[in-house]
């Protein structure tokens, strides 16, 4: 029995409720991301004829006498109006201790002018014809592109990917989130004001002509149906 001035503790939300507002919050986050995404591909297309930008992760590994024997590369960037995804993955069969190199791993970041080639039409004419060069295209249309570039020699086996897709499509794409969410969040906004009695579109007191806004003169029930 509850003693005076107490009040009843209120219920736990139910499972259902709870997982509802994880699914908005996920939602929010997802459309402000995408947003982002799209911002930074509008900025990267009104600057691809000035500049290009490159995010790399670079981590190289050596045995106990100092042998290099493997590279593996990440980079992230924009060029020529297209974000490039690269892959560098080799393996050194033979290295000689006496040429010293210093451990790059970690993160870099730069800018350089617009290469009108791809990296991987680039790399057999860059690279030692000793490497055995050889580019194969998966896919090229429209500024996609998938292709890769492999070596192999008697030291060493390489193995470079490139990814190409234009900035409009990335544009495009992520753009479609944040346009479904100001569409929900306006049907949310109408429907909330319906529920209070209002105008769903002006937000005008409905309760004394519930048949037509005085203020906008929309009326209620077809514009609910519209959204």
């Amino acid at each position: 029995m509850l003693r005076k001035n107490e009040t009843e503790p209120s219920p736990p939300p139910s499972p259902g409720r709870l997982g509802e507002g994880v699914k908005r919050a996920a939602f929010h986050v997802a459309a402000l991301v995408s947003l982002l995404v799209a911002v930074a591909a509008l900025v990267l297309m009104a600057r691809q004829r000035d500049v290009s930008y490159v995010c790399r992760w670079e981590s190289t590994q050596f045995t106990n006498d100092g042998t290099l024997v493997v590279t593996r590369d990440w980079s992230l960037g924009s060029n020529d109006g297209g974000l490039v995804v690269h892959r560098t993955a080799v393996d050194y069969l033979d290295w000689d201790p006496g040429i010293q190199i210093g451990a790059r791993s970690g993160f870099e970041y730069g800018s350089h002018r617009p290469r009108q080639q791809s990296w991987s039409d680039l790399l057999p004419s860059v690279l030692s014809p000793t490497l055995n060069p050889k580019r194969t295209v998966w896919c090229q249309f429209a500024g996609f592109l998938a292709a890769k570039v492999e070596t192999n020699s008697h030291w060493s086996r390489g193995r470079y990917v490139e990814l190409i897709v234009p900035l409009w499509f990335v544009l495009a794409v992520a753009s479609t989130l944040p346009i479904v969410w100001v569409r929900y969040r306006r049907g949310r906004s109408r429907r909330a004001r319906l529920a209070q009695g209002l105008c769903p579109a002006c937000g005008y007191d409905l309760r004394a002509t519930p048949e037509r806004c005085p203020e906008c003169g929309a009326p209620p029930q077809v514009t609910t149906l519209r959204q």
